[in-house]
C-alpha cells in the first residue's frame, strides 16, 4: 500500500499524475476528505480524470468513508 497525499490547492492533480507515472496500481482509493466536501468537487473531478488518463485500464477505483475502513475498501476490489 502506498499513500499519495495531496494538498487542497493547485498541485493535487500533478501529484497524482506524478505518482501514477512512477508506479502501476491495481487499486486506487480516493479518500472521503477529497470526495465528500462540496468545496472540493472540482479537485475531485480533476483527480478522477487524471486517474482515468494515467492509470492502467485494469486499475480499480475504490472509496473509503473514513481512515478506519480504508483497507476494507481496497480489499473489496482485490
Amino acid at each position: 500500500m502506498q499513500f499519495c497525499f495531496v494538498d487542497l490547492g493547485e498541485t493535487a492533480e500533478s501529484v497524482v499524475s506524478d505518482t501514477l507515472s512512477r508506479e502501476k496500481f491495481d487499486c486506487i482509493m480516493i479518500g472521503a476528505g477529497v470526495r465528500t466536501m462540496p468545496q472540493r468537487t472540482v479537485m475531485f473531478e480533476k483527480i478522477i480524470n487524471t486517474i482515468h488518463q494515467k492509470a492502467p485500464p485494469s486499475s480499480k477505483i475504490c472509496f473509503d468513508t473514513n481512515p478506519s475502513d480504508a483497507v476494507e475498501a481496497v480489499l473489496r476490489w482485490k
